[in-house]
């Protein structure tokens, strides 16, 4: 499968901010490791974090 892994990262890091901004520091943690992470830790960073992977599927975005 295919991933828009620019756009994942994207909103990765964004879920991040607005949990640091929400008073979970310890978000900068993840925010680092989001930063640095190859596609295939970013795709079980995102797990971790209940993303829904099928959004991120190019071969979706394609086909509409």
């Amino acid at each position: 499968m295919n991933y828009n892994f620019l756009k994942l990262r994207e909103d990765l890091k964004e879920e991040c901010l607005g949990a640091m901004f929400n008073g979970f520091p310890i978000a900068i943690v993840d925010l680092t490791e989001i930063e640095y992470a190859t596609d295939l830790e970013l795709i079980d960073i995102a797990k971790r974090m209940k993303f829904d992977l099928s959004k991120y599927e190019i071969d979706k975005v394609y086909k509409k």
